[in-house]
This record gives C-alpha cells, structure tokens and sequence, in this order.
C-alpha cells in the first residue's frame, strides 16, 4: 500500500466571502489558502461561490478517500476502486501514483 506524505495546508479548512465580494479560505492553523477579490481575471470572484464549500472540503474528502483505500485494500488490493482511490489520491497529494 502506498504512503503518502502530507504538503498542503492542514485542514479543517474554512471559507467565506468578506465583504460580500473577497473569497478568503484559512487553514486550521488561520493561515490563508486563497485570498482574492476576483478583479484582474482572478477565479475567485462571485461566480466562484458555489465552489467554494468543494474547496473547503477538499482536506476532509482527502482523509477519508485515504481511510476508504485502506479498507479497500484489505477487501482486494487489486480493485478497480482501490486503483481508482489512488489515483485521486495521487492527484490531490501531487505524488506519482
């Protein structure tokens, strides 16, 4: 089973719009994982928000594609899904899979 070594900001992530127009998305430990008002083509303007909650799960969604994988190791470590979890996994780590 692969390991994978943890690089982005340590969730839980939280996220809100401040003053109804600037995205704002702070790590657990307060630090900022996106701050942009969406002036000069940024993606983070008011169409951004219904991505917004994805984004804020997106630690969460990790951990538990991560605790699913194992689980599915354990029941066929050559499955479709347990390849499929990798590859995700891969993808949102920025390892090799």
């Amino acid at each position: 089973m692969t390991q994978y070594m943890v690089k982005h900001t340590p969730g839980p992530w939280t996220a809100e719009y401040a003053n109804d127009s600037e995205l704002e998305l702070h790590g657990a430990d307060g630090s900022y994982v996106i701050d942009g008002c969406g002036c000069c083509g940024s993606p983070f303007g008011q169409n951004f928000k219904h991505d917004i909650p994805l984004i804020a799960a997106a630690p969460d969604l990790l951990e538990a594609l991560k605790l699913a994988q194992v689980r599915l190791f354990m029941l066929d470590g050559s499955s479709p899904e347990y390849k499929a979890a990798g590859v995700a996994i891969s993808k949102a780590t920025g390892e090799p899979s």
